[in-house]
């Protein structure tokens, strides 16, 4: 099929109202969702946060709320029920940029820091936004929320991209 026979439509815009945290713990637990751990990970597409839940009583409860960044439509972030499966404390050497504190959910997919300069500066355009869709189908935490991430969220857990 020709490149020029298909259309991709712009980036849909990022919903910036914010749920509640009961909002969202009222919505995550009627989804049924089970982890192998007490955590359980919710990458919301819509509104670009990835929020980290605890299991309390039979129910998962916020315990942490991220801005984060998806991939592009041109370049999807893959949506589904994943585990962690791997950890990587940093890639991108020699390829011109550098990640940090990198969790793999699936295949190439991966939660990780913005991207840097092999300086260790953020880089410029798209690649250090957070907030709207601009990566390559990874999701982008801050620096310090990626390092939370990568530090905190254990092998298994599952993590719900929607």
């Amino acid at each position: 099929m020709p490149w020029d026979s298909i259309s991709i439509p712009l980036n849909t815009l990022t919903q910036y109202n914010q749920a509640t945290n009961d909002q969202i713990e009222a919505f995550v637990n009627a989804q049924g969702l089970t982890s192998n751990t007490s955590n359980l990970v919710w990458v919301d597409l819509y509104r670009q946060r990835t929020y980290v839940f605890e299991k309390v009583n039979g129910q998962w409860k916020l315990f942490r709320n991220m801005l984060c960044s998806s991939g592009k439509n041109i370049t999807p972030t893959i949506r589904g029920t994943f585990k962690t499966i791997g950890y990587v404390d940093s890639f991108g050497w020699g390829k011109g940029y550098v990640c940090y504190n990198a969790v793999q959910f699936i295949g190439e997919y991966l939660i990780h820091s913005i991207l840097y300069d092999e300086k260790g500066e953020y880089l410029l355009e798209d690649r250090g936004i957070l907030g709207q869709r601009s990566s390559d189908g990874c999701v982008r935490l801050s620096p310090e929320d990626a390092e939370w991430f990568f530090n905190n969220i254990r092998w298994g857990t599952t993590v719900w991209v929607n």
